[in-house]
C-alpha cells in the first residue's frame, strides 16, 4: 500500500497525497500509466515486491494532469532495510523524462533535500528519518546532493555539511577500501548497473569506523547513461565482527584436529 508521496509527484500525475494514500500499487499506476505501457509496469513492480530486490529503472508514459497527453518517466523501486535486515518497505522513484522543446513546462525530476524537509513531506522525512540506515542521491559521480539525519552517527558530519561540501562517496570509504569500492562504482557506472557492496566508513569526530553494505541503483537518462544514484547503507558491524570472531574460532578448531592427527 502507498504510505507517501511528494508534491512533486502530485504536479506531474495529478494524484494528491489523501486519494493516493493506501492505494495498492496496481490502483496507483492505474491512475496514471498509460493503458499500453500498464501491464509491464504491473509485472515489474510484483517482481520487485516479490523478489525485494531493486528493479532496476524502467520506463512508461504518465497521463499529463491537466490534459490528455502522456509524457515518458523512468521509475526505479528499491527496497528498504533496518540494519537486523529486515524489510521496512519500498521507495520509488519517478522522474520525469522531458522532451527538449518543452523541458521547461514539465516537472522538475530531481528530488532536493528541502522538498524532504517541507510541510508536504512529513510522512516521507519521518520515515527516511526513522529508519536505522543511511539514504542518500548523488551526481552521476557519487557526489552527495541528498542524504538523511542518520549521516552525523556514521561520519560524524551532518547532512547538511555532506551536501553543502558537495562530498563523494568515495571521501567517505576508509582508506582500506577506497580504491575497491571506487573501482567497483567505475566500473558499474560504465556498464549502467545497480551494485552493493561492504566497506568501512570512518566517523571523523570519534575516529571509529564501522561496516556498512550500501546499494547504489543508477537513474538512466532517456538516450542512456547514468544520470545519478539513489540508494542505501546499513551497519553490518556486528555482523561482520561476529563472522571474524567465527573465522578465527573454525581456524582454531582446524589447528587443534591437524595437532590431534598428527
Amino acid at each position: 500500500r502507498v504510505l507517501f508521496a511528494n508534491s512533486k509527484f502530485e504536479a506531474m500525475t495529478g494524484i494528491d497525497q489523501p486519494t493516493l494514500k493506501g492505494l495498492s500499487y496496481q490502483k496507483m499506476l492505474e491512475g496514471f500509466c498509460h493503458p499500453e505501457d500498464f501491464e509491464a509496469s504491473l509485472v515489474i513492480y510484483r517482481n520487485a515486491f516479490n523478489d525485494r530486490s531493486i528493479s532496476g529503472p524502467f520506463e512508461y508514459r504518465v497521463r499529463c494532469p491537466y490534459s490528455s497527453d502522456y509524457h515518458w518517466a523512468q521509475d526505479n523501486i528499491v527496497p528498504v532495510y533496518d540494519q537486523n535486515s529486515r524489510l521496512l518497505g519500498f521507495q520509488s522513484t519517478i522522474n520525469s523524462i522531458p522532451d527538449p522543446i518543452r523541458e521547461e513546462q514539465l516537472v522538475d525530476k530531481d528530488l532536493s533535500a528541502s522538498d524532504v524537509g517541507s510541510k508536504s513531506s512529513d510522512l516521507y522525512f519521518d520515515l527516511v528519518e526513522r529508519v536505522d540506515a543511511l539514504i542518500y542521491k548523488t551526481t552521476a559521480d557519487f557526489n552527495l546532493t541528498f542524504i538523511n539525519g542518520r549521516a552525523s552517527e556514521f561520519f560524524g558530519i551532518s547532512s547538511e555539511e555532506l551536501i553543502e561540501r558537495e562530498m563523494s562517496w568515495f571521501d567517505l570509504v576508509s582508506e582500506l577500501d577506497r580504491d575497491r569500492v571506487q573501482e567497483k562504482a567505475l566500473q558499474a557506472k560504465e556498464a549502467g548497473i545497480a551494485f552493493d557492496d561492504e566497506f568501512r566508513i570512518t566517523n571523523v569526530a570519534s575516529g571509529q569506523y564501522c561496516w556498512v553494505l550500501a546499494r547504489f541503483a543508477p537513474v538512466l537518462g532517456r538516450i542512456g547513461g547514468v544520470v545519478s544514484w539513489e540508494g542505501y547503507a546499513a551497519d553490518h558491524t556486528s555482523r561482520r565482527e561476529a563472522q571474524e570472531a567465527l573465522e578465527i574460532q573454525n581456524r582454531k578448531v582446524r589447528a587443534l584436529f591437524t595437532v590431534s592427527t598428527a
